[in-house]
């Protein structure tokens, strides 16, 4: 009965101490294509949410466009900077690009003007900002690199904050 014991307490300690070695071997620092997705959309994200915050401030003449252009711009500021530092720890450079689904966006927003310009400006940020939520918890999720996973989910809670605002000056807007 003892020898049954401890062929039980070997098999056990070997399924401990090899559980334990495949988990050290798994690296955190290490950028999977779910992280380099993350960072490239959401340093494109940053470049797009500038630049029609800029235009916004520019063009409209409503206190709640503008308090809100001025926030998102505010907050866009901050989260490139953060990406940049963030990169620039792992290992990836980050620019101030804007693709091309962006940049017909900003030209379209750029032939309106008054209450046109703000319910489209608004409501652009608010479908822009579903998406965006989207990518975050996708890298979240399946990304491996710990310090993009850290700038994702402390960031996480912002896109959302942004959302709700959005949201609600959107509703005047229709």
């Amino acid at each position: 009965m003892s020898y049954i014991k401890y062929i039980f307490r070997f098999f056990f300690l070997f399924l401990v101490f090899s559980s334990c070695k495949k988990q050290s071997t798994v690296s955190t620092d290490v950028l999977n294509e779910a992280d380099l997705t993350f960072v490239d959309k959401s340093a494109i994200y940053d470049s797009a949410e500038i630049r029609t915050a800029q235009l916004a401030l520019a063009k409209t003449t409503d206190s709640v466009i503008m308090s809100f252009a001025s926030y998102m711009l505010a907050e866009h500021i901050t989260t490139r900077k953060d990406l940049k530092v963030m990169g620039s720890v792992v290992g990836f450079s980050i620019n101030d690009s804007i693709n091309a689904a962006n940049l017909a966006v900003i030209a379209n927003l750029n032939l309106l003007s008054g209450r046109d310009f703000d319910s489209a400006y608004v409501h652009t940020r608010l479908d822009n900002k579903a998406e965006t939520e989207r990518f975050f918890i996708n890298a979240i999720n399946n990304g491996n690199q710990k310090n993009v996973n850290s700038y994702a989910s402390s960031n996480l809670e912002r896109i959302r904050l942004q959302y709700i605002r959005a949201d609600s000056i959107a509703r005047a807007f229709y």
